[in-house]
């Protein structure tokens, strides 16, 4: 688990030790292993009252930068994104982003982790889900939600 507790300050996401003061707008990565797979979630959470609108913004630029991986020219639009995947049963480890220097691109019909820093309204939206890549010519998906619903 790792927090950004106030993204006005900054976007850097820390390993939580302890207990953190949370602002009206702050964001949580989680990270997962299941059978051998990886994932990472990052939510943008608050009590800010513009949340809602940027949260439907940045997650819906996040949905079409998704569908275009294998290529990361609509990730690149982005204030950063980082694409993990892993190998066998080791952890996470980056395959192209903002400040990857040496990029690979994700195989089609594997599972990797894309995470997004998307700047809306002046306002920073961290995103980021497990997503799919598709197969000849298919678009990638997401394999969860990257925001939780009213309902959650």
């Amino acid at each position: 688990m790792a927090l950004a507790p106030d993204l006005t300050t900054s976007r850097r996401l820390m390993r939580l030790e302890g207990t953190a003061a949370l602002t009206p707008r702050f964001a949580a990565r989680v990270s997962l292993a299941y059978k051998g797979t990886w994932v990472r979630m990052v939510r943008t959470l608050g009590r800010d009252a513009m949340l809602a609108d940027d949260l439907a913004s940045a997650t819906s630029q996040f949905a079409t930068g998704l569908a275009a991986l294998p290529q990361t020219d609509r990730l690149k639009n982005y204030a950063g994104f980082l694409i993990e995947g892993c190998r066998t049963t080791t952890p996470l480890e980056p395959l192209a982003g903002s400040a990857v220097a040496d990029a690979r691109a994700p195989a089609p019909g594997t599972v990797v982790t894309v995470q997004a820093t998307i700047e809306t309204g002046g306002r920073a939206i961290l995103v980021g889900a497990p997503a799919l890549i598709g197969r000849n010519g298919e678009a990638a998906s997401a394999l969860i939600a990257p925001q939780f619903d009213n309902a959650e």
